[in-house]
Protein backbone atom coordinates (compact mmCIF):
# COMPACT_ATOMS: atom_id res chain seq x y z
CA UNK A 1 0.00 0.00 0.00
CA UNK A 2 1.49 3.82 -0.91
CA UNK A 3 -0.01 6.16 0.59
CA UNK A 4 -0.97 7.55 -3.19
CA UNK A 5 -3.08 4.52 -3.37
CA UNK A 6 -3.09 0.78 -3.48
CA UNK A 7 -0.26 -0.73 -5.83
CA UNK A 8 -1.49 -4.01 -7.32
CA UNK A 9 2.04 -6.71 -7.80
CA UNK A 10 2.13 -9.99 -8.05
CA UNK A 11 -1.03 -10.78 -6.12
CA UNK A 12 -1.11 -14.57 -7.97
CA UNK A 13 -4.93 -14.96 -7.48
CA UNK A 14 -6.07 -11.92 -7.36
CA UNK A 15 -7.47 -9.53 -4.49
CA UNK A 16 -11.11 -9.70 -4.09
CA UNK A 17 -13.73 -7.37 -2.77
CA UNK A 18 -15.34 -9.37 -0.29
CA UNK A 19 -19.10 -9.40 -0.46
CA UNK A 20 -21.09 -8.25 3.07
CA UNK A 21 -23.66 -10.63 3.85
CA UNK A 22 -26.98 -9.36 5.85
CA UNK A 23 -29.54 -11.65 7.45
CA UNK A 24 -33.07 -10.63 6.36
CA UNK A 25 -35.25 -13.83 7.66
CA UNK A 26 -34.41 -15.12 10.88
CA UNK A 27 -36.94 -17.81 10.73
CA UNK A 28 -36.21 -19.05 6.96
CA UNK A 29 -32.55 -18.50 7.28
CA UNK A 30 -32.75 -15.97 4.16
CA UNK A 31 -28.87 -14.10 3.16
CA UNK A 32 -29.20 -11.03 0.92
CA UNK A 33 -25.33 -10.03 -0.18
CA UNK A 34 -23.82 -6.88 -0.82
CA UNK A 35 -20.77 -5.90 -2.54
CA UNK A 36 -21.44 -8.78 -5.36
CA UNK A 37 -22.27 -7.79 -8.90
CA UNK A 38 -23.38 -9.07 -12.14
CA UNK A 39 -23.59 -6.18 -14.17
CA UNK A 40 -21.63 -3.51 -13.00
CA UNK A 41 -19.66 -0.07 -13.51
CA UNK A 42 -16.62 0.48 -12.29
CA UNK A 43 -14.28 3.92 -12.34
CA UNK A 44 -10.44 3.08 -12.11
CA UNK A 45 -7.81 5.69 -11.38
CA UNK A 46 -4.38 4.28 -12.37
CA UNK A 47 -0.95 5.64 -12.43
CA UNK A 48 1.56 3.39 -14.22
CA UNK A 49 4.58 5.56 -13.80
CA UNK A 50 6.23 4.48 -10.51
CA UNK A 51 9.28 5.62 -10.68
CA UNK A 52 9.61 5.37 -14.36
CA UNK A 53 9.33 1.49 -14.46
CA UNK A 54 11.65 0.35 -11.74
CA UNK A 55 13.67 -2.62 -11.90
CA UNK A 56 13.22 -5.42 -9.37
CA UNK A 57 16.04 -7.11 -7.58
CA UNK A 58 14.90 -10.44 -6.57
CA UNK A 59 17.68 -12.98 -5.68
CA UNK A 60 17.28 -15.46 -8.08
CA UNK A 61 20.70 -17.19 -7.76
CA UNK A 62 23.03 -17.68 -4.52
CA UNK A 63 26.36 -18.77 -5.27
CA UNK A 64 29.82 -19.16 -3.60
CA UNK A 65 32.76 -17.37 -5.02
CA UNK A 66 36.33 -17.01 -3.27
CA UNK A 67 34.93 -18.11 -0.55
CA UNK A 68 31.91 -15.58 -0.24
CA UNK A 69 28.56 -16.33 -0.16
CA UNK A 70 26.64 -13.97 -3.62
CA UNK A 71 23.82 -13.61 -4.93
CA UNK A 72 22.81 -13.00 -8.54
CA UNK A 73 19.77 -10.68 -8.45
CA UNK A 74 16.83 -10.06 -11.38
CA UNK A 75 17.23 -7.59 -13.33
CA UNK A 76 13.92 -7.54 -15.20
CA UNK A 77 11.86 -4.34 -15.55
CA UNK A 78 8.04 -4.58 -14.83
CA UNK A 79 5.42 -4.25 -16.92
CA UNK A 80 3.00 -1.94 -16.37
CA UNK A 81 -0.24 -3.19 -16.65
CA UNK A 82 -3.58 -3.86 -14.55
CA UNK A 83 -5.68 -7.00 -14.30
CA UNK A 84 -9.23 -5.98 -13.60
CA UNK A 85 -11.62 -9.42 -11.74
CA UNK A 86 -15.02 -9.51 -12.63
CA UNK A 87 -18.21 -11.95 -11.39
CA UNK A 88 -15.68 -13.94 -9.12
CA UNK A 89 -16.83 -16.64 -7.66
CA UNK A 90 -13.78 -17.41 -5.29
CA UNK A 91 -9.88 -16.88 -6.01
CA UNK A 92 -10.27 -19.79 -8.77
CA UNK A 93 -13.18 -18.60 -10.97
CA UNK A 94 -13.87 -15.64 -12.89
CA UNK A 95 -13.20 -13.35 -15.74
CA UNK A 96 -10.46 -11.14 -15.95
CA UNK A 97 -9.10 -8.86 -18.35
CA UNK A 98 -5.54 -6.95 -18.40
CA UNK A 99 -4.79 -3.89 -19.27
CA UNK A 100 -1.89 -3.20 -19.98
CA UNK A 101 0.45 0.04 -21.15
CA UNK A 102 2.70 -0.99 -24.03
CA UNK A 103 4.62 1.99 -25.71
CA UNK A 104 1.83 4.57 -26.91
CA UNK A 105 -0.85 1.92 -26.50
CA UNK A 106 -3.32 0.19 -23.68
CA UNK A 107 -3.34 -3.18 -25.01
CA UNK A 108 -6.69 -5.12 -23.00
CA UNK A 109 -6.72 -8.84 -22.93
CA UNK A 110 -9.72 -11.02 -21.73
CA UNK A 111 -9.27 -13.76 -19.60
CA UNK A 112 -11.26 -16.87 -17.84
CA UNK A 113 -9.89 -18.28 -14.64
CA UNK A 114 -12.13 -21.78 -14.36
CA UNK A 115 -10.79 -24.40 -11.37
CA UNK A 116 -7.74 -22.53 -11.19
CA UNK A 117 -6.15 -22.46 -14.77
CA UNK A 118 -6.21 -20.34 -17.73
CA UNK A 119 -8.40 -19.62 -21.34
CA UNK A 120 -5.82 -16.34 -22.12
CA UNK A 121 -5.65 -15.69 -25.84
CA UNK A 122 -2.13 -15.12 -27.21
CA UNK A 123 -1.45 -11.48 -27.12
CA UNK A 124 -1.79 -9.62 -30.20
CA UNK A 125 -1.18 -5.58 -29.52
CA UNK A 126 -2.85 -4.82 -32.96
CA UNK A 127 -6.30 -6.04 -31.50
CA UNK A 128 -8.61 -4.73 -28.51
CA UNK A 129 -5.90 -1.83 -28.65
CA UNK A 130 -6.42 1.90 -27.64
CA UNK A 131 -3.69 4.40 -29.22
CA UNK A 132 -2.64 7.06 -27.09
CA UNK A 133 -2.54 10.42 -28.44
CA UNK A 134 0.13 12.16 -25.94
CA UNK A 135 2.19 10.69 -23.49
CA UNK A 136 0.93 9.62 -20.30
CA UNK A 137 0.92 7.65 -17.20
CA UNK A 138 -2.03 8.56 -15.05
CA UNK A 139 -5.47 6.98 -16.88
CA UNK A 140 -9.28 6.56 -16.32
CA UNK A 141 -10.76 3.52 -16.89
CA UNK A 142 -14.71 3.53 -16.85
CA UNK A 143 -15.82 -0.22 -17.27
CA UNK A 144 -19.58 -1.14 -18.01
CA UNK A 145 -20.04 -4.94 -17.46
CA UNK A 146 -24.07 -5.37 -19.13
CA UNK A 147 -24.99 -8.97 -19.55
CA UNK A 148 -22.63 -10.29 -22.22
CA UNK A 149 -20.29 -7.42 -23.28
CA UNK A 150 -17.89 -5.60 -21.42
CA UNK A 151 -16.89 -2.10 -22.24
CA UNK A 152 -13.73 -0.13 -21.05
CA UNK A 153 -13.96 3.68 -22.05
CA UNK A 154 -10.20 5.44 -21.40
CA UNK A 155 -9.76 9.09 -20.26
CA UNK A 156 -13.04 9.90 -21.10
CA UNK A 157 -12.84 8.81 -24.60
CA UNK A 158 -16.06 7.79 -25.51
CA UNK A 159 -15.85 7.32 -29.69
CA UNK A 160 -13.05 4.56 -29.09
CA UNK A 161 -13.67 2.43 -26.67
CA UNK A 162 -12.88 -1.35 -26.06
CA UNK A 163 -15.00 -4.35 -26.24
CA UNK A 164 -15.08 -7.52 -25.00
CA UNK A 165 -17.76 -10.13 -25.87
CA UNK A 166 -17.68 -12.14 -22.89
CA UNK A 167 -18.19 -16.18 -24.12
CA UNK A 168 -20.20 -18.41 -23.02
CA UNK A 169 -17.46 -21.30 -23.31
CA UNK A 170 -14.17 -21.55 -22.26
CA UNK A 171 -11.32 -24.14 -23.36
CA UNK A 172 -8.02 -23.96 -20.79
CA UNK A 173 -4.54 -23.57 -22.25
CA UNK A 174 -2.69 -22.24 -19.70
CA UNK A 175 -1.96 -24.39 -16.62
CA UNK A 176 -1.14 -21.49 -14.03
CA UNK A 177 1.23 -19.77 -16.07
CA UNK A 178 2.73 -22.99 -17.49
CA UNK A 179 1.81 -24.76 -21.12
CA UNK A 180 -1.22 -26.99 -21.06
CA UNK A 181 1.36 -29.97 -21.99
CA UNK A 182 3.96 -29.47 -19.64
CA UNK A 183 1.09 -29.15 -16.85
CA UNK A 184 0.17 -32.60 -17.87
CA UNK A 185 -3.00 -31.56 -19.56
CA UNK A 186 -2.98 -33.17 -22.86
CA UNK A 187 -6.54 -32.80 -24.16
CA UNK A 188 -7.95 -29.61 -24.34
CA UNK A 189 -11.89 -29.56 -23.76
CA UNK A 190 -14.65 -26.87 -24.66
CA UNK A 191 -16.76 -26.40 -21.56
CA UNK A 192 -19.73 -24.11 -20.50
CA UNK A 193 -18.91 -21.28 -18.00
CA UNK A 194 -20.50 -22.45 -14.65
CA UNK A 195 -20.77 -19.14 -13.20
CA UNK A 196 -21.01 -16.82 -16.74
CA UNK A 197 -23.99 -15.49 -15.84
CA UNK A 198 -23.83 -15.30 -11.37
CA UNK A 199 -23.06 -12.12 -9.74
CA UNK A 200 -19.58 -12.10 -8.80
CA UNK A 201 -17.04 -10.61 -6.36
CA UNK A 202 -15.08 -7.80 -7.87
CA UNK A 203 -11.16 -7.59 -7.55
CA UNK A 204 -7.60 -6.34 -8.89
CA UNK A 205 -4.68 -9.11 -9.69
CA UNK A 206 -1.03 -8.38 -11.64
CA UNK A 207 1.30 -11.39 -11.54
CA UNK A 208 5.17 -11.23 -11.61
CA UNK A 209 6.56 -8.20 -12.97
CA UNK A 210 3.08 -6.96 -13.48
CA UNK A 211 2.86 -3.40 -11.37
CA UNK A 212 0.08 -0.52 -11.27
CA UNK A 213 -0.54 2.26 -8.69
CA UNK A 214 -4.42 2.18 -8.37
CA UNK A 215 -4.97 5.85 -6.91
CA UNK A 216 -9.15 5.55 -6.96
CA UNK A 217 -11.81 3.13 -7.16
CA UNK A 218 -16.18 2.98 -7.48
CA UNK A 219 -17.67 0.35 -8.58
CA UNK A 220 -21.74 0.55 -8.96
CA UNK A 221 -24.54 -1.28 -9.81
CA UNK A 222 -25.81 -0.68 -13.09
CA UNK A 223 -29.42 -2.55 -15.04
Amino acid sequence: MSKNGFVIANTNSGCLIRPVFIFNNKFLGIWSGLRVWKNLKATIEVEYSLQKRPITNEIIESFTEDGQLKYRRSREKFNLLLGVIFRAQNHDDYFMVELWKKNNYIVMRPHIRVSGNWDAPNLNPDENSYQLKTKVSKFTYVIEVRENVLTIMINGDHQNKLTWNIPSHYEINLIQHGSVNAGGLTKSVIRAIPFKDRVGMFGLRNYGNEIALVKKLIIEPVK
